[in-house]
C-alpha cells in the first residue's frame, strides 16, 4: 500500500474517533430557555393562573382587581445586552389592560350612572337608585328578581342560582375607553419587569429569576365629563420566579409569587404559568361558550387532549405538553396544568 494510502486511511480514522468522541462526550446543559410571544407570528403568551394567599384587611378593597385576580396573560423574553447579564423581561395582563385603555371608561352617558361602582369607571352590573331600592356596588348580592319595567334578572356568576337585578340605567358599556398615563414613564417602559436570568439551570432544571426591576405605573387623574378617575399607582412585585427546564419542560411552565399593588390595596398570590392558553368550553351552535346555572362553563376535557383522536374527530391533540396532564377548568374555560414543578422534576 502506498503512503498516500496509508495517510489517507490514518487521516479517516482520526476523524472518525473525532466523531465518535464527540458523540459519547458529556453534553453541555440546555440554556434557560422562555417561550418568547409574537403575534406576528401568532405565538400566544404564557397563560398563569392565581392563588390567593392572604385576604386584603380593607373592606375597600374587596372588590378590587388588586384582590379579585384569578388569571393572568404574560409575555416574557430573554435578551444578551453587550458586556451585561443575561435579562429576562415579563409584561403581565392588567397593567397593560389599564394602560391601553381596555379597563377604564368615561361615562359620557347620563343614563349610565356608575356612581356606586366600587372601582372607578369600571363598570360590572352596578345598579344606582330609581325602582324599589336596588342601589348595590359591584360584586353586590342579589336582592331580588324582578321582570317589569325594563328590569331584567340574570345569573349570579358563581352564585346559588340567585339573580341579581340589573336596571335600564345599570353600568352599560361605553365607548370612551380612557388609558391611563404615567407622566414620567410616557413610552409605558417601566410596564415592563426586568430581571437576570441565570445562562443554564440549576441541578434541578430551575431557572430562577432575580432583581427584579420595573413593573409599575403611577398613573396620573384623568377628567371625565363629571369628576375625574383619580391618580392611582399599580404595580407587579414578583419573587421567587422559578422557569422549569428540562426534559419535560423546556421553559413552558413557571411558578412564581406575586404581590399586587393598587393604591392603597395590595394582595399576595402564588401563580402558576404555563404554555399554549388553549380554550376548553363547550360551545353553542353560534360558537358561544355555554354555561351552567353558576355562571362555570361547561367543560370540554377532550379539548385538552394532548393526543389526537381521528375517529372522535379530533385530527391534532390540543398542543399542550402530555407531561402538563392538563384538566379543563369550569370557572376559567381554558386547559390548566394538574401538574407541580416537583412532578416535573421526577424522572420517570
Amino acid at each position: 500500500m502506498s503512503k498516500t494510502k496509508i495517510g489517507l486511511v490514518g487521516l479517516a480514522s482520526a476523524v472518525m474517533g473525532f466523531v465518535v468522541q464527540g458523540c459519547t462526550a458529556q453534553q453541555p446543559p440546555p440554556q434557560c430557555d422562555v417561550v418568547t410571544s409574537s403575534p406576528l407570528y401568532g405565538v400566544s403568551e404564557y397563560y398563569a393562573t392565581t392563588t390567593k394567599t392572604g385576604d386584603n384587611a380593607s373592606a375597600d378593597c374587596a372588590n378590587a382587581p388588586s384582590n379579585t385576580l384569578t388569571n393572568l396573560t404574560v409575555g416574557m423574553t430573554r435578551y444578551a445586552p453587550p458586556g451585561l447579564p443575561h435579562t429576562a423581561v415579563v409584561r403581565a395582563s392588567y397593567l397593560i389592560d389599564v394602560w391601553n385603555g381596555d379597563v377604564y371608561t368615561g361615562d359620557q352617558d347620563p343614563t349610565n350612572d356608575c356612581s356606586k361602582s366600587t372601582s372607578p369607571g369600571k363598570c360590572k352590573f352596578c345598579v344606582v337608585g330609581t325602582a324599589p331600592n336596588l342601589t348595590f356596588a359591584d360584586g353586590g348580592a342579589a336582592t331580588e328578581t324582578l321582570a317589569d319595567g325594563g328590569l331584567v334578572g340574570i345569573p349570579v356568576p358563581g352564585g346559588d342560582g340567585g339573580t341579581r337585578v340589573v336596571l335600564t340605567n345599570a353600568c352599560k358599556v361605553t365607548e370612551e375607553a380612557i388609558a391611563r398615563t404615567d407622566p414620567n414613564d410616557p413610552d409605558g417602559l417601566n410596564l415592563n419587569s426586568f430581571a437576570l436570568i441565570p445562562n443554564y439551570p440549576d441541578k434541578n432544571g430551575i431557572c430562577e429569576l432575580s432583581q427584579f426591576d420595573g413593573g409599575y405605573q403611577n398613573f396620573q387623574a384623568e377628567p371625565l365629563v363629571t369628576g375625574e378617575l383619580p391618580a392611582i399607582t399599580a404595580a407587579y412585585n414578583w419573587s421567587s420566579f422559578d422557569i422549569v427546564n428540562n426534559a419535560k419542560a423546556q421553559g413552558t411552565f413557571w411558578t412564581a409569587k406575586l404581590e399586587f399593588v393598587e393604591g392603597a390595596c395590595k394582595t399576595n398570590f402564588d401563580v402558576v404559568g404555563f404554555w399554549p392558553l388553549v380554550s376548553c368550553a363547550t360551545l353553542d351552535d353560534q360558537g358561544n361558550p355555554l354555561t351552567d346555572m353558576n355562571g362555570d362553563f361547561v367543560p370540554n376535557q377532550s379539548a385538552c387532549d394532548p393526543n389526537a383522536d381521528v375517529d372522535a374527530g379530533r385530527v391534532f391533540g390540543s398542543g399542550i405538553n402530555p407531561f402538563f396532564k392538563p384538566n379543563c377548568s369550569a370557572k376559567l374555560g381554558t386547559c390548566v396544568p394538574t401538574v407541580t414543578t416537583a412532578d416535573l422534576q421526577k424522572a420517570d
